[in-house]
C-alpha cells in the first residue's frame, strides 16, 4: 500500500474519531455538528474559535508534526470550554478522543466566554 493511500486512510479515521468526540463542542459553539466530521475544517473552526492563527491547521495534517499540533489544537479546544486544570490537559494530550468523548458525553458544558479568559480566580 503507497503512502498516500496509507495517509488518506490515517486522516479519515481521525476524522470519525474528532467528529464523533467533539460535536457537542461544535454544536455549543454554534455550529453545526457535522462539521466536526470534516477533515481540515473542523481545526479550522476550532482555530477560529480560540482566536489563533488558521494557517495552523496545514501543520495539522503534515507528518511528524501533525500529532503535536492535533494535541495543541485538542488543548485549545477543552479550555475553551474551561478544561485547563493540569489533570484535563495531561488527559486531553494522552488520551485526546477518550476524554474529550467522557467530556462531551457525561458532564453539562458551557463555553468559556471571551472576558472570563482574563478574571482572575474568584473575580465575577
Amino acid at each position: 500500500m503507497n503512502y498516500f493511500v496509507l495517509y488518506t486512510v490515517y486522516v479519515l479515521v481521525l476524522s470519525v474519531l474528532m467528529g464523533l468526540t467533539t460535536w457537542k463542542f461544535f454544536k455549543k459553539m454554534g455550529y453545526n455538528p457535522i462539521l466536526a466530521f470534516v477533515p481540515f475544517y473542523n481545526y479550522f473552526i476550532i482555530q477560529k474559535e480560540t482566536n489563533h492563527p488558521k494557517w495552523w491547521v496545514i501543520m495539522a495534517y503534515l507528518p511528524i508534526v501533525g500529532p503535536i499540533m492535533m494535541s495543541v489544537f485538542h488543548l485549545y479546544l477543552m479550555d475553551k470550554f474551561g478544561k485547563n486544570s493540569l489533570v484535563d490537559k495531561l488527559l486531553t494530550v494522552l488520551l485526546p478522543f477518550f476524554y474529550m468523548g467522557y467530556i462531551q458525553y457525561t458532564k453539562e458544558i458551557d463555553v468559556k466566554k471571551e472576558e472570563e479568559e482574563f478574571l482572575l480566580p474568584g473575580e465575577e
